[in-house]
């Protein structure tokens, strides 16, 4: 996880041109993280992987991939906003990591430790039926490497951007 973040804020600290295979254009992105961590306690409900406790050490807080001109990008979210943004969106046992901006899209984890999917990520959307949410990454880590890869495009929705397929789903 840290030299993720190191890589993207070496990388993308100032706006990055970049070629969008999938959009056919070049967008300027860059980076924004929280340059404060947080400690996440054991009392912090729900349950968070290690992968996601790490981040938030780190950086309580980041914007990937924004472009300078047409905004966009990720959110993720500090353990506070986490918390209030999975209100009657998130089940008990889930939380929402991330926000899409600009979009409906939002990031969520599983947080249920008992569970074989513990910490997997999946894109919710509000105006979407659950039940056709992908899940795109086993976990927090895998997702922010191929988000990253892919320079905050969205993998979920086109493979053909990557050079591997997408693991595990």
């Amino acid at each position: 996880m840290e030299e993720l973040i190191a890589r993207l804020k070496k990388d993308f600290t100032t706006p990055t041109e970049i070629f969008y295979k999938g959009r056919g254009k070049k967008l300027h992105l860059y980076c924004l993280f929280d340059n404060n961590g947080v400690e996440i306690f054991d009392n912090f409900s729900p349950k968070v992987p290690a992968d996601l406790i790490r981040f938030w050490r780190i950086s309580e807080s980041a914007q990937l991939f924004k472009d300078v001109y047409e905004g966009g990008g990720l959110q993720i979210l500090s353990p506070k906003l986490c918390v209030i943004e999975s209100q009657g969106r998130a089940e008990p046992n889930e939380l929402v990591i991330g926000l899409f901006l600009g979009e409906l899209d939002f990031l969520i984890m599983n947080c249920d430790a008992g569970s074989k999917g513990f910490g997997e990520i999946t894109i919710g959307n509000d105006r979407r039926d659950r039940s056709k949410w992908p899940k795109v990454a086993a976990t927090f880590f895998d997702f922010l490497s191929m988000y990253s890869t892919t320079y905050g495009e969205k993998f979920w929705d086109n493979e053909e951007l990557l050079d591997i397929p997408l693991r595990g789903f």
